[in-house]
């Protein structure tokens, strides 16, 4: 709520102070960060996996078997093991 104060026939408001309201509401924001990048990071894996699986069959269909010496090995590096890499 807003306040007025009369100063001779002039009127004025003062704002309510949002110093504690600011900061819960960049608390939230900052859970809700947090929360999407977890959501972003188990999406992001569950992509991996499926460009592993869509990159395998197109090689094992192209070579006309899955038995493709050191395939598996080769997309694993490229797909799965990114974080490995950043490490």
């Amino acid at each position: 709520m807003y306040s007025s104060s009369v100063t001779g026939s002039h009127h004025s408001l003062e704002a309510p102070s949002f110093g504690t309201a600011t900061a819960k509401c960049a608390q939230l924001f900052i859970q809700q960060k947090e929360k999407t990048e977890k959501q972003i990071k188990i999406l992001q894996n569950a992509l991996d996996r499926i460009n592993y699986k869509c990159e395998f069959y197109r090689i094992a269909k192209e070579k006309g078997t899955t038995s493709v010496p050191g395939l598996r090995e080769e997309l694993s590096m490229k797909f799965l093991n990114k974080e490995e890499e950043t490490v």
